[in-house]
């Protein structure tokens, strides 16, 4: 019988630690390399940014210009970058969350076993969610250094705001796996990480922040 009484409420706080993120690209191998992300909402448009480079030059039209640049009308989008007031609340609704997910998890440590059951289904969503971010982290230092080559110091403002949002939620699950992993045992845990070669050097490179 399933004895982790409390499984419902576990996989309700890993949903709100690891959300499903949404990307907008068209892109189909970065839509593929980077899953859905609402914090990467910043560079949602970030996979029609290389088709319009490769379509042509840049208009000397301002507005054409524009156009062609994926970032430049988040400047004035406050739903694109969010406020610090909601910011904060969101980070305030995160602790909760993961403080409440600790709380569950040490009433298991005299036991942890009872936790086997699903292990799997709780860390696999921890790591992809913690796995989506540091793609989309690497994804916006790209597009940041493709932006300040192209001149475009709005565009590389954008993105880098939006690493910063990506970085701050990326302790969340990453924290939660830890916590995981204290209770139930590292070796236990690491086997249902993933282990694929693409997560190299975003994994570096976020690793150096």
């Amino acid at each position: 019988s399933d004895l982790f009484a409390e499984r419902d409420e576990v996989f309700r706080l890993i949903d709100a630690l690891s959300p499903s993120l949404s990307c907008g690209s068209n892109n189909e191998k970065d839509q593929a390399l980077h899953p859905p992300d609402p914090p990467a909402a910043a560079v949602a448009a970030a996979g029609n940014c290389s088709n319009d480079d490769q379509s042509g030059t840049r208009s000397s039209n301002n507005e054409q210009t524009e156009a062609k640049s994926p970032l430049a009308s988040m400047n004035g989008d406050v739903s694109v970058l969010p406020s610090s007031s909601s910011s904060a609340e969101t980070a305030a609704a995160d602790d909760d969350h993961l403080s409440s997910f600790r709380n569950i998890l040490d009433g298991y440590q005299e036991c942890p076993t009872l936790l086997d059951r699903h292990l799997e289904r709780m860390a696999t969503s921890l790591a992809a969610g913690a796995r989506t971010i540091v793609h989309k982290v690497f994804h916006c230092r790209q597009l940041m250094v493709e932006e300040e080559d192209n001149g475009n110091g709005g565009d590389a403002a954008a993105a880098s705001a939006a690493m910063a949002a990506l970085l701050l939620q990326l302790r969340y699950p990453l924290s939660a796996l830890y916590a995981l992993s204290k209770v139930r045992g590292r070796k236990r845990v690491q086997r249902f990480l993933p282990h694929g070669t693409e997560d190299v050097e975003p994994v570096l490179y976020v690793l150096r922040l």
